[in-house]
């Protein structure tokens, strides 16, 4: 365990440097971009390599490779099968993610049209992001090579490089809006490149840091009984971090109708929420999964246990807490108070977007509403929706199980909501 926490104070310090580089980056972008058309323009065409990055790459693969692959550390008797799966599995995903880049370069309009409807009545936030989503696009090829190398390194328990290699892109990102956009139309083309560099970069360097290991080869993939197995694995988990996405793109399809700066906003806010879940969340999670699979593929139920109850003891809990052990096996509060919904007097409800009748529209899985239905009828909970002035929208087309708020409040006004 004490590896364990070791190697999560180091994906924690490399992520929380990357993460101020990023703030400085998002800094530098809001001085240079602001909130203009621009702006919105190169967002758009970012967040569509993004989806995939995180979807393909960085999601349902690395949550697939890294348990098949700690397998096959563990029992072969050489080196020979573990690269041969490296090999196979990076060359499987360089033409996945080849063909994709094709397909959208040359589909990049139709694109846009899906994912930013809003733009079809602004032709320059149109072109802008056709523009730019063609150049950034072939940044999901080196990236997901990227990932793919993380996690062969995290499997060996070297987890240094893979946490530092975005600060590479952040670094990217200041130095192209510094040293291109003299050079070029924009900012926005300047980033553009960027993103592009910055890709490039990671590959260079986490490539580098595999050699250690491995020396892998493009050859054409064989679907052999491991890949079978890998592929059991990532469907689900494709589904499942899909489901993630489709929010946030959801989120970029209903803001390009707002007023310009609107998808902007959005991304400067989603980036400061993203922070603590990447210092704690995540990089727990990233120093864990490798152990728990080496674990369980040794049958080890014990030390498999003990890495769970640890971790979340470590991630929830203090020394002074009194933990019990549950039917599960897992620790647990022993003291907890459930809070009953009637006893609450305020709850904050987030939102994509609300109206002037007190509807909202949530993430899209309904959590809140379903919750929200077990209020008495003659509950006092007043339900207050916390949202910018640009999330007002003229409807929000409920629904009959919809749960109207009681009031909103945006940095500017407070409404109260008359049934």
């Amino acid at each position: 365990m004490q590896t364990i926490f070791r190697s999560f104070f180091t994906v924690s310090f490399y992520t929380i440097l990357s993460r101020i580089l990023g703030f400085i980056r998002d800094i530098l972008i809001a001085r240079f971009l602001g909130s203009t058309v621009t702006s919105d323009a190169f967002f758009v065409a970012f967040r569509i390599p993004n989806f995939f990055r995180r979807v393909l790459a960085e999601g349902a693969y690395s949550a697939a490779l890294i348990p098949v692959f700690s397998g096959i550390v563990i029992d072969a008797k050489d080196d020979h099968e573990a690269a041969d799966f490296v090999e196979n599995t990076m060359s499987l995903l360089l033409l996945v993610t080849f063909l994709l880049t094709i397909i959208f370069f040359f589909g990049m309009p139709y694109i846009i049209q899906i994912l930013a409807p809003g733009f079809s009545t602004n032709s320059e936030s149109f072109d802008l992001a056709v523009y730019y989503g063609k150049i950034i696009f072939p940044y999901l090829i080196f990236i997901s090579l990227a990932a793919h190398f993380t996690s062969i390194l995290n499997v060996h328990e070297k987890f240094a490089a893979g946490a530092f290699a975005p600060a590479i892109l952040n670094i990217s990102f200041i130095l192209s809006l510094f040293i291109i956009t003299p050079y070029v139309s924009s900012a926005g083309h300047a980033l553009s490149i960027g993103v592009l560099i910055g890709g490039v970069g990671q590959f260079l360097f986490l490539y580098r840091s595999v050699l250690h290991f491995y020396k892998p080869k493009i050859k054409l993939p064989e679907l052999n009984y491991k890949i079978r197995k890998f592929f059991k694995l990532f469907f689900p988990g494709v589904i499942g971090s899909g489901v993630i996405q489709l929010n946030i793109i959801i989120g970029t399809v209903i803001a390009s109708f707002l007023p310009i700066g609107a998808i902007s906003h959005l991304y400067y806010a989603d980036r400061l929420n993203q922070l603590p879940l990447a210092i704690f969340g995540i990089a727990l999670g990233v120093v864990l999964l490798p152990s728990l699979s080496k674990s369980i593929k040794s049958n080890d139920n014990e030390v498999t246990t003990k890495l769970q109850n640890k971790s979340l003891e470590f991630a929830l809990f203090n020394e002074k807490d009194s933990l019990a052990v549950n039917r599960f096996g897992i620790q647990e509060p022993e003291n907890s108070k459930t809070i009953e919904l009637d006893e609450l007097d305020i709850i904050f409800l987030p939102c994509v977007c609300f109206d002037s009748k007190g509807n909202r529209i949530g993430m899209g899985q309904g959590f809140y509403d379903e919750t929200l239905n077990k209020l008495t009828a003659n509950k006092e909970t007043q339900l207050i929706v916390l949202a910018y002035d640009f999330q007002e929208v003229e409807s929000c087309m409920p629904e009959a199980h919809d749960i109207k708020a009681d009031a909103c409040l945006t940095p500017n006004k407070f409404l109260e909501f008359k049934d």
